[in-house]
């Protein structure tokens, strides 16, 4: 009975770039819920909702 096993390379989550801050010029530092009247007034936008821990600042990107 011969089991299989993989080569050895670990397969990691490639990691995409966040965008960045337009105060700090930073990459902002992650995602965050979407608010309850963005999901409602307007649930058809791929609304991306961002939190820079720096500049203590919230943003939605498209």
């Amino acid at each position: 009975m011969s089991v299989s096993t993989t080569s050895g390379v670990a397969q990691h989550k490639q990691h995409r770039a966040l965008p960045t801050c337009s105060k700090c010029k930073k990459e902002f530092d992650s995602r965050i819920p979407r608010g309850i009247v963005v999901k409602i007034l307007l649930p058809w936008l791929p609304l991306k909702h961002y939190v820079c821990l720096r500049c203590d600042i919230t943003k939605y990107k498209f």
